[in-house]
């Protein structure tokens, strides 16, 4: 039987037993780089409709109801920009800039593989230009200091910040050990409420709240945290998409 994917409660990530650097690892960038030959690989047998994706996003929703030719996104957290392949997919007649945030060594790797129009890498969170909308997919829980990464997307948007597969729960926030490979990596599970307050104090309002189903060890039914207390788990992630300025 495999080890849980998850285990311990704890107050902050340098009490977590973690013990590799996963972000700047060979097997993070592999991940990657088959990501994006996956979506390619595909495409071609999808058409004249995308391909499946491998996560859902309402990004490409958004996007559309936003009526524009033109948009701006910032991808914190982006990985490859397979998020970008996917909504360009969906949206043939819109223009997009796209900046993805990653490590260096994501960087370095994603941009000698991926090359499309519009596309920057870079490993901080650009200050100047805010973009139409900020998105995060399954990464605002990898940051240490989560709440000032929200903080600075906040600042960084323009119309809408969007999170997606954020790991919310009814308790207050703690850290865990996540099983990565053969090590483990540490994550936050993030209170909804520590999370409304940061967006209200900011002048964010929410204007839709949804869960976010995916696979996990090829279950679609939420995160497994049977070793955790009821009050601890997770469930079915979650969405938010805030409005900025209201």
């Amino acid at each position: 039987m495999n080890s849980p994917l998850w285990t311990g409660i704890f107050a902050s990530f340098e009490e977590v037993p973690s013990s590799v650097n996963a972000y700047d690892g060979v097997e993070w960038q592999r991940a990657i780089t088959a990501r994006i030959e996956r979506w390619h690989s595909a495409v071609g047998q999808a058409l004249p409709l995308p391909p499946v994706p491998e996560r859902g996003t309402l990004l490409a929703a958004l996007i559309a109801g936003m009526g524009s030719s033109h948009c701006s996104v910032l991808d914190i957290g982006g990985g490859g920009a397979t998020t970008l392949l996917q909504v360009k997919a969906s949206l043939p007649e819109v223009s997009l800039d796209w900046t993805v945030v990653e490590r260096e060594a994501v960087c370095a790797a994603a941009s000698s593989v991926v090359l499309e129009p519009g596309l920057q890498f870079t490993s901080k969170i650009p200050t100047e230009s805010p973009a139409d909308i900020v998105y995060m997919g399954s990464s605002l829980q990898y940051f240490e200091d989560w709440r000032g990464v929200f903080d600075s997307a906040i600042h960084a948007a323009k119309r809408f910040v969007l999170l997606e597969d954020v790991p919310a729960v009814s308790c207050a926030s703690f850290a865990s050990a996540q099983r990565y490979y053969s090590g483990s990596i540490p994550t936050w599970f993030i209170s909804h409420d520590e999370l409304m307050s940061q967006a209200n104090r900011s002048g964010l309002k929410c204007v839709l709240r949804d869960r976010f189903r995916a696979s996990i060890l090829g279950d679609w039914n939420g995160y497994p945290m049977d070793n955790f207390p009821e009050t601890h788990r997770v469930g079915l992630a979650s969405t938010f998409l805030f409005k900025v300025g209201v």
